[in-house]
Order: C-alpha cells, then structure tokens, then sequence
C-alpha cells in the first residue's frame, strides 16, 4: 500500500515511463483522495480521483494518464493470494471499473468494446 505520488517519485528516480502502456500480472485498487483524472484499463478510459474507487484487473493492459494534480492509495495484490476458488473472484476482475464518488452501490464498469467475458 503506498501513494500515487510515491510512486511517480520511485519512477522517476529509475527512470521508468508509468505513462507506457504495460501487462503486469498484479490486480491494483486505487482509493482516489485529491484531484480528478483517468487512467488507462483495457485501452478504455477509466475515472481515477477524488472521491473514486477505480479497479484494473491482472493481465489487462494499462497506462497512466494523469497528471500529478491526483492522488490516490494504491493497494497492490497478485490474484493467487485471495484464492484459487472462482467464489472468491468477483465478476469485476474481467474488466477495470471505477465507482464514482455520488454513488457508492453502482459501479460505472468501463469495458473493451467487443468483450464477452462478463
């Protein structure tokens, strides 16, 4: 668990381009906390910012495209650690959504166009 803006500043200090498009095999849960902006999941803007609960799935392609204007605690977790059963794996792991700030019991899923998996 860390910080959207620790993260730009490990980045930067390697050198390493979050704007680039990446796969990494690890789910990731954002908790917007300042400012508003959108990343990346599956190639289809997904919301990220104040008030936000934005989710990307394991496997799916994303891309950071916000500017230092957000932040946002990162939660971290590779799926193997929730468990093998598919009971444990909601149906949102297929896709990146976000659930928006005025209301906490819809979820605005953003999917790829195209995709059936639910």
């Amino acid at each position: 668990i860390f910080t959207l803006s620790s993260l730009y500043d490990r980045a930067e200090r390697i050198g390493f381009d979050l704007e680039g498009p990446q796969r990494p095999e690890f789910d990731m849960i954002l908790v917007g906390t300042r400012g508003h902006g959108e990343l990346i999941g599956d190639f289809v803007q997904v919301p990220l910012g104040k008030g936000w609960l934005t989710f990307v799935a394991h496997g799916r392609v994303r891309q950071f495209v916000i500017g230092r204007g957000v932040e946002a605690w990162l939660l971290l977790f590779e799926p193997q650690r929730v468990g093998s059963s598919s009971v444990l794996m909601p149906p949102a792991t297929k896709s990146s959504c976000a659930v928006p700030p005025s209301s906490p019991r819809r979820a605005a899923v953003r999917r790829h166009p195209g995709r059936t998996d639910g």
